[in-house]
């Protein structure tokens, strides 16, 4: 049996119902791709996921390792988020959605089309983000709201132990020290 027999690409009909193909996206070329940024500098290439789980970690050998990427010269702050990221965080596509495990030391920050505040009244929702704590999990891309995000918005980021946005210091993700962007190819 073939990873893509295990583990299928999830596609939406009109119905909102779970389909399955052989393949995580057109072309069987994979279900995300993972930026690694230093505030507003992306470090390394892409790092191209087709297995249904991802690990990132700053020591690793099956996933990405941001130990390998290395930055011309990164900030005190930076170094230090790092050091703590440890055995790092694992994104998971199951049936319903990814799923983030968060296995650092320190908190991670998310943000997703389909993780929203709810707007007061007359207003629409916003996209959120929000504080996952060593040891915890959220499902951080719902596939039931899928049809509904545009597609070129179907991104996850994710910063490592500095939130942004209303309520923080820093507004952008590009103003925390180290951040993860997933680019989404799920059809």
């Amino acid at each position: 049996m073939s990873l893509s027999d295990s583990f299928p690409g999830i596609c939406m009909d009109a119905s909102s119902e779970h389909r399955y193909s052989g393949s995580h996206s057109s072309g069987g070329t994979g279900w995300c791709n993972i930026a690694y940024w230093e505030h507003n500098q992306r470090i390394g290439a892409l790092h191209h996921v087709t297995d249904p789980i991802v690990t990132i970690a700053n020591e690793i050998d099956n996933g990405l390792s941001l130990s390998k990427l290395s930055a011309d010269q990164y900030s005190s702050v930076t170094a230090r988020v790092r050091k703590h990221v440890g055995t790092g965080v694992l994104f998971s596509l199951e049936e319903d959605g990814i799923w983030l495990y968060n296995r650092s030391e320190i908190s991670l920050f998310v943000q997703s089309p389909t993780l929203r505040m709810p707007g007061r009244e007359g207003e629409q929702d916003r996209p959120s983000v929000l504080k996952i704590l060593p040891g915890y999990t959220i499902n951080c891309y719902e596939l039931s709201r899928h049809l509904i995000v545009p597609p070129n918005t179907r991104t996850v980021r994710l910063s490592f132990e500095k939130g942004w946005g209303p309520g923080y210091k820093r507004q952008y993700v590009t103003d925390t020290p180290c951040w993860l962007e997933l680019l989404l190819c799920i059809r």
